[in-house]
C-alpha cells in the first residue's frame, strides 16, 4: 500500500488514459468499445478508536456511476477487460456530546474517484453473451467537498462552518477487488445493449481525520454495489 499512496497523481491520470487507448490499439483481435452508467448503492466502512464521541449517520447511501471499457480477447472464452469508471458519492457524519459545552459537529462529504480497473473475464454462450469478470481496481480522487458546521453550545465560541474543497481530508490514491456479473445482447450488427451489476470493496484508508473531528479514523473505505447498462460497438476484424 506504501507504493500505491506514493505514486505522483499526475503520472497515474496519464497511464490511465494512455492505458485504455492504447491497449486495444495493440491487439490483433477484434476492437469493442463502450460506454456504461448507472446507479451504485454504497455502504460506509470504518473503524474508529475513539467511542466518546458517537457518530450518527447513514448506514447506507445512493451515488451514480459512468464508465468507458473494452474488453481484449485472449483466448477463447476469455477477455482481458479495461474499464474506466467514474464513481461519484455523497455521505454526511454527525458528532454530538451531552456535556457542559456540548460539541456538535455534522458534515456532508461529495467526493469523486476515477478508477482504473483490470479484470480477467470469463465469457459464456454463442449469441447472447453472459461473462464473469474480477479483478482489482486502482483510484484517483478528482474531486472532494465538504459542506459542514462545527460548534460548543453554551456560548462558548460561535459556529464554524466548512465550505468548499476538502481534497486534503482524503487520500489521493484508492485501491481495492471488484467484480462483475453480466450480459451482452446482441442487437444490431456490432451493436449491443450491456446490462452489468458489480461488487466492489476498498482496502486501503481513505481518510484518517477530518479538521474538528475528534475521532481518529483506523480505516475508511466503501462497500459498492452497482448496477449499469450501457451500449458497446464491435469493429469489424480486418480482412489480411
Amino acid at each position: 500500500m506504501w507504493l500505491v499512496k506514493n505514486i505522483k497523481m499526475s503520472k497515474i491520470k496519464k497511464y490511465l488514459i494512455l492505458s485504455f487507448f492504447l491497449l486495444p490499439l495493440v491487439s490483433d483481435c477484434q476492437i469493442q468499445i463502450g460506454v456504461k452508467g448507472g446507479y451504485n448503492y454504497f455502504f460506509i466502512l470504518h473503524n474508529q478508536l475513539c467511542d466518546h464521541y458517537p457518530k450518527i449517520y447513514t448506514p447506507v447511501y445512493n451515488s451514480f456511476v459512468v464508465s468507458l471499457f473494452t474488453p481484449i480477447p485472449v483466448i477463447k472464452h476469455l477477455n482481458l477487460n479495461l474499464e474506466i469508471k467514474y464513481i461519484d458519492r455523497t455521505y454526511s457524519f454527525s458528532w454530538h456530546v451531552d456535556d457542559y459545552h456540548a460539541v456538535y459537529l455534522d458534515y456532508t462529504y461529495s467526493t469523486g474517484y476515477i478508477d482504473l480497473i483490470l479484470q480477467p473475464q470469463f465469457i459464456f454462450g454463442r449469441k447472447l453473451k453472459i461473462y464473469i469478470s474480477t479483478g482489482v481496481y486502482l483510484g484517483v480522487l478528482v474531486k472532494a467537498n465538504i459542506d459542514g458546521k462545527y460548534e460548543r453550545s453554551g456560548g462558548y465560541s460561535q459556529p464554524i462552518i466548512f465550505e468548499g474543497n476538502a481534497k486534503s481530508h482524503f487520500s489521493s490514491c484508492d485501491f481495492g477487488f471488484i467484480q462483475n456479473f453480466g450480459m451482452r445482447i446482441p442487437v444490431i450488427k456490432g451493436f449491443s445493449v450491456i446490462v452489468d451489476n458489480s461488487y466492489s470493496i476498498g482496502i486501503i484508508n481513505l481518510a484518517k481525520k477530518w479538521d474538528y473531528s475528534p475521532q481518529e479514523l483506523t480505516f475508511f473505505n466503501f462497500f459498492n454495489i452497482t448496477l449499469e447498462a450501457g451500449v458497446s460497438y464491435s469493429f469489424p476484424t480486418s480482412k489480411k
